[in-house]
């Protein structure tokens, strides 16, 4: 479970009217429930020490619901007022000490009803494509490189389609390094490679991690 907050001073043109907007608030609340469908099975500590990687085919679904701050006569708002729904399925492969993975993905989303004075927007679904290769020294301490393409999610107000189809390719790295017993953390970086319509933007993120078995 995911509820994001947004903190932002927005620039931008609006129909050719450069226009400045201040956004602060919860965003729309986030789930995702996920589990494996091929391998991975549950061991003891022991059993899990003691194990070969094998192949993993896992699926997830995704769910965001509107619960974030909107209000229609906004053109932006930090909520999206509506529901959207991502399922996907995972595959992971180890060679060795290498380690290839892909992923398939859709998002599908209900229309917002209530966009900028009471117009219905629409959106079609956006297909997501994730493939990762790396090397594994030792447990926790591994790295990967990353690539993302994802196409689809044009737009319509009130049934007339925006120019807005989507197509865009990113890549990044993720180093993961283990710090003591359980813990590690993880350092990511990624940037677009090629954007049509969408987001363009280089990300860098630290994560700290924690696991556990039960006793």
């Amino acid at each position: 479970m995911l509820l994001p907050y947004a903190n932002a001073n927005l620039t931008g043109n609006v129909a050719g009217v450069r226009g400045q907007a201040w956004r602060s608030g919860l965003g729309d609340v986030r789930f995702r429930i996920a589990a494996n469908l091929l391998g991975g099975p549950a061991l003891t500590p022991e059993e899990f020490a003691q194990r070969s990687p094998n192949t993993i085919l896992g699926a997830s679904l995704s769910v965001v619901a509107p619960t974030g701050q909107y209000q229609s006569a906004r053109i932006i708002n930090v909520g999206s007022n509506r529901w959207a729904f991502k399922p996907e399925l995972g595959l992971s492969q180890p060679v060795g000490n290498w380690f290839v993975e892909g992923a398939a993905a859709v998002w599908v989303f209900t229309d917002n009803t209530d966009f900028f004075g009471g117009k219905r927007r629409s959106q079609a679904p956006l297909a997501v494509f994730q493939w990762h290769g790396g090397y594994t020294w030792r447990p926790g301490l591994w790295i990967a490189a990353d690539v993302t393409y994802l196409t689809g999610g044009r737009t319509s107000i009130n049934g007339v389609q925006n120019h807005d189809l989507q197509s865009s390719t990113r890549y990044g790295i993720t180093l993961s390094v283990p710090l003591a017993a359980q813990w590690s953390t993880k350092l990511a970086w990624s940037r677009g490679l090629s954007t049509r319509i969408g987001g363009n933007f280089q990300t860098v993120a630290v994560a700290l991690q924690y696991g556990w078995f039960d006793r």
